[in-house]
């Protein structure tokens, strides 16, 4: 039930403890002189759309087949939006966008699950921006998980999980010995604490 997962796994993105955005966020210089506002506001408002969409569904370990439907019908609707963006500006990085805006293309491109090749072109702009210090490593974690998942291939950072039966699972690690180091680095936190949170989620 990946369209779940993506919605509790972004929200709790968003909730994390302030030192770990910090650490998330540390070098990152946004002048914002280039700042495209009128980009900027059209992509919080796919965002917004593609967030409240998820919202509304009523039990997570009940989804309807109409609430997918409409969820999977917004992010194919997105899906030639995004490629005309990242066409002409790379990945709209925080000096374009903004923050909020850098974030939320790269939600709507989480979200883009039905178009891996998609998903992989956006990851290696995604890399650029961030040795650039113009995007947030922790960015970088949940998508190159994404891509790896639907690649079926184990993941880095310990961001994806599976839900089956009404349990949750980590998804495969590639390397569990050094997964709490990956993750500090990239200014997540700890894989028994993210473990936590979603057990409350789907408590």
């Amino acid at each position: 039930m990946i369209i779940i997962l993506c919605l509790s796994l972004l929200q709790l993105g968003f909730v994390q403890a302030a030192p770990i955005l910090d650490r998330a966020l540390a070098g990152i210089q946004a002048p914002h002189t280039n700042l495209n506002r009128e980009l900027q506001t059209e992509i919080l408002s796919m965002a917004l759309e593609d967030q409240t969409a998820r919202s509304e569904i009523a039990d997570v370990k009940n989804v309807s087949e109409e609430e997918i439907r409409h969820i999977s019908e917004i992010a194919t609707r997105h899906n030639l939006r995004l490629k005309e963006i990242i066409s002409v500006y790379g990945w709209p990085g925080i000096e374009l966008v903004g923050l909020a805006g850098e974030n939320s293309f790269w939600l709507l491109v989480q979200h883009q699950d039905h178009d891996l090749e998609f998903q992989k072109q956006c990851l290696a702009l995604l890399k650029e921006a961030v040795e650039k210090q113009d995007a947030q490593l922790r960015h970088y974690a949940y998508l190159i998980d994404r891509v790896r998942k639907n690649e079926n291939l184990p993941q880095v950072y310990g961001t994806q999980w599976d839900f089956k039966e009404g349990q949750i699972s980590l998804y495969p690690v590639e390397s569990p010995e050094n997964l709490n180091q990956l993750r500090l680095e990239a200014g997540l936190s700890s894989i028994e604490e993210y473990q936590e949170q979603i057990q409350k989620i789907y408590k």
